[in-house]
């Protein structure tokens, strides 16, 4: 995946504002809005097409029901999140300062929005398979950013050889058991930035990487 610089007057977008103005993505900005306020247990089908004035039958042609449109949140954000993430890149700079740079999108998003982040964490897991797939499909693609915001120029006149796909998996598990962990344990997210950003640059040091 390519690496693009950074347009420094374009603000990255807000990842839980879904581009678009057909049905679906009016009913999942509406689900985000109704999370925010009332968490997803306490949201209802009604409370959704309220908020994006559609019906319950549109509401139906979209999703089977509450999780489904969850799930298909959780996509999209996480789409739009990347995307962000990739913007925020300066591919000239330092590596220090690309991981930091993507870390503060990444757990900035999180942090901005901790009633969404909390539904993602506590209510995906009993979604089933579909869930599942969605999730390891979103990994993925993280997987895929990291490869590709690691494999420049920059990096590779530090030292830095491509790095593994199970490195980046790796990464993107451990930072997402991070956020599980601070969200179950109700802490702030804010403290987060640190260690991600310790842990990160770890793994990454050109000085201490050993890949075959």
């Amino acid at each position: 995946m390519p690496a693009t610089a950074r347009d420094s007057d374009s603000p990255p977008p807000d990842p839980y504002t879904i581009v678009g103005d057909g049905p679906r993505e009016r009913l999942l900005t509406a689900l985000a809005q109704s999370i925010r306020e009332q968490g997803f247990r306490g949201t209802t089908v009604a409370d959704v097409v309220a908020r994006a004035r559609t019906s319950r039958r549109t509401f139906y042609e979209h999703f089977d029901d509450r999780g489904q449109a969850l799930i298909a949140l959780f996509d999209a954000v996480n789409d739009v999140a990347i995307r962000a993430i990739a913007a925020a890149v300066d591919p000239t700079a330092p590596w220090t300062t690309q991981v930091d740079q993507a870390l503060d999108v990444h757990v900035g998003v999180i942090e901005a929005e901790p009633e969404i982040t909390v539904s993602f964490v506590r209510e995906l897991p009993a979604l089933g398979a579909e869930a599942i797939a969605v999730q390891a499909a979103v990994t993925d693609r993280f997987a895929d950013l990291i490869v590709g915001l690691v494999d420049t120029p920059e990096w590779r006149a530090a030292g830095v050889q491509p790095l593994p796909r199970h490195t980046a998996v790796l990464l993107v598990g451990g930072l997402r058991e991070l956020i599980v962990y601070a969200v179950e344990r109700g802490e702030d997210l804010s403290a987060l930035h640190p260690p991600a950003r310790d842990a990160v640059k770890a793994v990454l040091d050109p000085s201490r990487r050993r890949w075959v």
